[in-house]
C-alpha cells in the first residue's frame, strides 16, 4: 500500500475558537409570511456557512445583539431582527404595532414565530447559507420564540436563550419543548432567581435529549436576557463558541466549505496530489475530509480507531455515494477480551464522491462523549491499496460550554 500523507496533531489544537469580525452590519427588509415588513441588522458571512439569528427581549430592539454579533465565529452570518412592534419594524401600514407591544397583546407576541421564521429564511435563500447549520438566540421572550420556531423548522442546529421562561405572553414554550427535534442542542442562561421559573421546568421537559445546557448566575432582574452580556465578562465569547461547537460541524454533501477547509497541514513530501482538511471533533462526533487527484470509486474501505477509558474500538465498513457507511462493523477490545458487532448499514457517516472522501461519526457510537479523553486514527481505503490516513493522539472531546 502507498500511503499518501498523515494529518498528525493533537486533537486539542483542532478545537474551534472565535474569531472578531470587523465588519459592520447591512440594514435588510425581511418579509413575513403574514405581510409584514421586518427591518433587521444582517452581519454578513461566507457562501456555504452558518449563520445565527438573534431574536431580542421585550423592551429591547435589535440593537441589543450587537456585541454577541461582533464576536460570531469567523465566517458565520448574523442577523439581528426587530420583531413586529418594535425599533424598525413598529409601524407597519400606517400602524403603530408599537402600542400593543406596550400592552403587551399576548395575540402580538404569539404570532412572531413568523419573524423568526422569515429571518431564518433570508439566511438559506439570500445569505446562502447552509440551510443545515443555522441557529438562534433569544433573550426573554425571544427564547420563545426561538424554541417555537425550532420545533416548527425541524431543521435547525441549536438555540441559545437568555432568560426563557415557560410561558412569556401566553407562548406555550414547555409544550414546545417537548416536540424538541432530536440532537437539537440547546444552552440555557439566566440569573439564578429566574432559574426555577423558565430553565429548569424547560430542561425537566427535554431531560433525555443530547445537548441541553443549564447554567445560572448569581443575580436576580438585573441579568434578565441580554442584560448578562453586560454584567458577565467574556459571556459574549463564550456563546459564539458554543455556536461554532453546535454549528460548525462538517456536513456530509460532497462540497468543502470554508469552515471545513480549516487551517492548512503540512503534508508528507511526495503527496502534492493530496488535500485534506483538519480532523475536527465537537461535542456530538468527529469529521475530515480528504481529496485527492485520483478519482475515488466507491465502496471505499474505511477503518477508524477510537480510543478511550481503556477501550480500543475499530469500526469498518465500506463508504458508499449516498452518505452510508455499508456493511459496518465495531470491534472492541477490553481487558484482553475482543468482541465484534455488525452495524449493518450507518446513514450520514461517510460520502465518496469523485475525489472527494468525507467522514462524519457520532461519539455515541463509541459510547464516547464530551469530557472523553480519546484517541483516534481514520483510514481511507480507495483503489489499487492506496490509503488517505489522518490521526491524533489524545485530547478530549469538547464540552458545549
Amino acid at each position: 500500500m502507498r500511503v499518501l500523507a498523515t494529518v498528525a496533531a493533537v486533537l486539542s489544537a483542532y478545537l474551534p475558537c472565535t474569531a472578531r469580525s470587523g465588519e459592520g452590519p447591512e440594514v435588510v427588509t425581511l418579509k413575513t409570511r403574514d405581510g409584514l415588513s421586518l427591518e433587521a441588522d444582517w452581519y454578513p458571512g461566507g457562501e456555504g456557512m452558518p449563520g445565527i439569528v438573534g431574536l431580542h427581549m421585550f423592551p429591547a430592539d435589535r440593537s441589543s445583539w450587537k456585541s454577541l454579533a461582533e464576536r460570531r465565529p469567523a465566517g458565520f452570518h448574523f442577523l439581528a431582527v426587530d420583531l413586529r412592534g418594535y425599533g424598525g419594524s413598529r409601524t407597519q401600514d400606517g400602524k403603530d404595532l408599537g402600542e400593543r407591544v406596550k400592552a403587551r397583546d399576548a395575540t402580538l407576541f404569539q404570532a412572531m414565530w413568523q419573524d423568526a421564521e422569515a429571518a431564518v429564511k433570508h439566511l438559506r435563500e439570500t445569505a446562502k447559507c447552509d440551510g443545515k447549520r443555522i441557529g438562534i438566540v433569544g433573550a426573554s421572550v425571544g427564547c420563545s420564540l426561538a424554541i417555537d420556531t425550532a420545533v416548527r423548522d425541524g431543521g435547525l442546529a441549536g438555540v441559545a436563550c437568555l432568560s426563557p421562561g415557560t410561558n412569556y405572553f401566553g407562548i406555550p414554550s414547555l409544550d414546545h419543548a417537548r416536540s424538541w427535534p432530536a440532537a437539537t442542542p440547546m444552552l440555557m442562561l439566566c440569573p439564578d432567581a429566574e432559574a426555577d421559573s423558565g430553565a429548569r421546568p424547560l430542561a425537566q421537559a427535554l431531560a433525555g435529549r443530547e445537548g441541553i445546557e443549564v447554567h445560572t448566575f448569581i443575580g436576580g432582574p438585573d441579568l434578565h436576557g441580554t442584560n448578562l452580556f453586560a454584567k458577565v465578562e467574556g459571556l459574549e465569547g463564550r456563546v459564539a463558541r458554543w455556536f461554532e461547537l453546535a454549528l460548525g460541524g462538517q456536513r456530509l454533501d460532497g462540497a468543502v466549505d470554508a469552515w471545513e477547509r480549516g487551517p492548512e497541514a503540512a503534508a508528507d513530501a511526495g503527496a502534492g496530489d493530496l488535500e485534506r482538511g483538519p480532523l475536527r471533533i465537537d461535542p456530538f462526533g468527529f469529521s475530515l475530509w480528504c481529496r485527492t487527484g485520483e478519482k475515488l470509486r466507491p465502496p471505499s474501505e474505511i477503518s477508524i480507531s477510537v480510543g478511550f477509558r481503556g477501550k480500543s474500538m475499530v469500526l469498518t465498513g465500506e463508504a458508499g455515494g449516498d452518505g452510508s457507511l455499508l456493511g459496518a462493523a465495531l470491534e472492541t477490545t477490553e481487558g484482553g477480551k475482543t468482541t465484534s458487532r455488525p452495524l449493518g448499514v450507518l446513514k450520514g457517516a461517510a460520502l465518496v464522491r469523485g475525489g472527494l472522501a468525507e467522514i462524519r461519526v457520532p461519539w455515541s457510537l463509541f459510547g464516547a462523549g464530551p469530557g472523553d479523553d480519546v484517541s483516534l486514527n481514520v483510514n481511507v481505503t480507495y483503489h489499487e491499496g492506496s490509503v488517505l490516513s489522518a490521526g491524533a493522539s489524545g485530547g478530549k472531546v469538547p464540552k458545549w460550554w
